[in-house]
């Protein structure tokens, strides 16, 4: 097995011993990504550097918290789709600690060629591009074509996937309330808000748990399980942690995780945070989507009528326009019978 660990935070010294210890190591296929990542200048000597860097290396990987490794034991390291799949996952790590701050811990992304191995090993279903436990798996079917759509997707996929694991594994003390897990995934992925807050609507009280802010905001994801929740709404999981980032600031999703790392329920941490109960905060919350759906739609129609008023404007010049060449076409005729 064949593992390509993802380095945090190394000096420029380093960086350069590290690639040099990667060019003697049995991972040539990363230098030329290592090299353009970080823009290192290969050295030319190959004695003691080489040396020096290998015990740096084994320093590094055995003490050193963070980062991620690629687990490529079920997949060619000839596989084109591998190099881009770990470009986009040093991206993508890079925008989920910039969120999240620094997880001090490592994680593993295991890769699978094809959309049916990645099923067979983990029971995802065929819609699921990937999943996270302790760990991520994906499949590298996602990347056949090159396209940038394709690789965004997969990027969006990767946060969202991390994120997870940034949340579990940072808070492995409790079990992290499924709308807080999911609903910071989608916002780090970079979900559309105002799509996700249409869905909620959509979906609100439409008979079933998912449409259910009560039921949805006391699910909790125990550690370990990760258990999919088949009536679960993502949307109002999305639209309920934008609500408690637009009343309590940025950080208060992280702050109930904080409260709750000190032995409080889901329900006292959510108090500590808002003030309110968590019955009156789905309230409120509740109160917040219609409204907000209710100003789209006064938004919207004022758009419409502005629209409406816009056409009926340019139809009213062009018929002038129209007129005015019409009369200068008859007058042009009259003075050519009058000569």
């Amino acid at each position: 097995m064949i593992r390509c660990a993802h380095y945090v935070g190394l000096t420029a010294t380093v960086n350069e011993l590290l690639a040099e210890a990667l060019v003697a190591a049995p991972y040539q296929y990363m230098v030329d990504d290592l090299v353009g990542e970080l823009g290192l200048k290969m050295p030319t000597k190959k004695s003691e550097k080489k040396t020096k860097a290998r015990a740096l290396v084994h320093k590094r990987v055995n003490s050193s918290p963070g980062g991620f490794e690629f687990d490529t034991a079920n997949v060619s390291e000839n596989d084109e789709r591998l190099v881009r799949a770990r470009r986009i996952a040093r991206a993508a790590y890079r925008d989920v600690t910039t969120a999240l701050g620094p997880l001090n811990d490592r994680f593993e992304i295991k890769v699978y060629s094809h959309d049916n191995h990645y099923m067979q090993a983990t029971g995802s279903p065929s819609w699921s591009a990937a999943s996270a436990g302790w760990n991520i798996s994906l499949s590298l079917d996602r990347l056949n074509k090159k396209d940038k759509w394709r690789e965004k997707a997969f990027g969006r996929t990767l946060r969202h996937e991390m994120t997870h694991i940034f949340l579990h594994r940072r808070y492995r003390r409790v079990n992290v309330p499924t709308w807080i897990d999911e609903g910071m995934a989608q916002r780090v992925d970079g979900r559309d808000p105002l799509r996700g807050e249409r869905e909620a609507h959509r979906v609100l009280y439409n008979g079933g748990p998912s449409g259910n802010p009560y039921k949805i905001i006391k699910m909790e994801r125990s550690l370990g399980s990760f258990t999919h929740h088949p009536g679960l709404s993502y949307a109002l999981c999305h639209s309920m942690c934008n609500y408690l980032v637009e009343r309590n600031g940025k950080k208060a999703p992280l702050k109930v995780l904080d409260v709750m790392q000190r032995g409080n329920s889901a329900a006292e941490a959510l108090k500590e945070v808002t003030g309110l109960e968590q019955k009156v905060f789905v309230d409120e919350f509740v109160h917040w989507l219609r409204k907000r759906a209710k100003d789209r739609k006064i938004e919207e129609k004022r758009k419409e009528e502005a629209k409406k008023a816009r056409r009926a404007k340019e139809l009213a010049e062009e018929k002038g326009r129209n007129w005015q060449r019409r009369r200068q076409e008859i007058l042009r005729r009259q003075g050519k019978q009058g000569k």
